[in-house]
């Protein structure tokens, strides 16, 4: 698959640009990300890589602010460096230029909605916080498995509709 050898695995990171948040006068730093992820790598290859073989980070930043940076990430992930996945992400929907436009896989903190995960399609989009439309699933199955109100009305009610039907979706999931 791009971005695997027999030795190696190329792996992106995306790097915010916080300078540039600065300028525009949000304070908002947050460290030295790439220097993190090194460590992270470091110790990985360390202890014998990933099934051998050894991870070959490839860091490019990018600018909260500017859509047009992340566009430029995206295309240095994909096609410059041809990357196997890319940690961290970009904003949003800016990550669909990774996994709908290219293929790539993604790792992100959170911030994707029900439309991108179907628009991204096959291309897997890993998001280590649940989605509030997944938190809500869930919570909706654990109390109809718990059988506590059965006979019951039941309601969720979400505190930031993204207008996709999410609610409708997520009480018939529970209600089959």
């Amino acid at each position: 698959f791009r971005g695997v050898t027999e030795t190696s695995i190329k792996v992106g990171v995306a790097v915010p640009d916080f300078d540039a948040l600065q300028q525009a006068g949000v304070s908002n730093y947050q460290g030295e990300a790439d220097i993190a992820f090194q460590a992270f790598f470091d110790a990985i290859n360390e202890n014998g890589g990933v099934f051998g073989r050894q991870i070959e980070p490839v860091y490019v930043p990018f600018d909260f602010l500017d859509p047009a940076s992340q566009d430029v990430a995206c295309a240095e992930f994909a096609g410059d460096h041809e990357v196997f996945i890319v940690l961290y992400g970009l904003l949003t929907a800016n990550n669909l230029c990774l996994t709908e436009l290219n293929e790539t896989m993604v790792m992100t903190r959170s911030f994707q909605t029900s439309e991108m995960r179907e628009r991204s399609g096959d291309t897997l989009w890993l998001q280590l916080n649940a989605s509030d439309d997944e938190r809500a699933r869930i919570l909706g199955i654990a109390v109809h498995e718990s059988g506590r109100l059965d006979g019951k009305t039941v309601g969720i009610l979400a505190s930031q509709s993204q207008g996709d039907g999410l609610e409708g979706r997520v009480l018939q999931e529970v209600l089959d």
